[in-house]
């Protein structure tokens, strides 16, 4: 990150691995926080039960904070945790979504379609899902730095 903070990158987007709220990169504080889904696939080598899986994912949301989550039907416990910390939970299919046209893709936010994409390369219908979650992820970002005046200031941190 002190490389990145020298060449004075505009964005870092960093993926959190098996740990959730216990991984290294919680020691720096995001701009927004995504939970792209929610499986039990490492359950067996993190030796933890589906709903600790949970909390520790949930773990990455911060008061105030954008938390996007990418499944359709999450875990009550997940919207608890956002709730309760006072995080700005967003949810796939409820305040932003996608719907599939001809040969590309509508990014929709509250069922309004706001952006027409092409189709990811990689194929499979969760890299849709994915990739709406990306959009929400930037929508609410520019919101977050954007001046009264709507201009972006440079730099745009907190």
């Amino acid at each position: 990150m002190w490389h990145f903070a020298q060449i004075g990158i505009d964005i870092a987007i960093l993926e959190i691995g098996l740990g959730g709220r216990l991984d290294a990169v919680n020691a720096f504080e995001p701009d927004c926080s995504i939970v792209t889904s929610i499986d039990i696939d490492h359950q067996e080598f993190l030796a933890i039960r589906a709903k600790v899986s949970v909390l520790k994912k949930a773990g990455i949301y911060r008061p105030s904070v954008p938390a996007i989550c990418g499944d359709g039907d999450p875990p009550q416990s997940l919207i608890t945790y956002a709730q309760r910390i006072g995080a700005d939970f967003k949810c796939i299919n409820h305040e932003f979504g996608f719907e599939l046209s001809g040969s590309g893709w509508h990014y929709l936010a509250n069922g309004t379609i706001v952006h027409a994409l092409p189709l990811p390369a990689l194929q499979g219908s969760y890299q849709l899902m994915n990739a709406s979650c990306a959009v929400a992820a930037v929508s609410l970002c520019k919101l977050i730095c954007l001046s009264p005046r709507g201009q972006l200031p440079k730099p745009c941190y907190r």
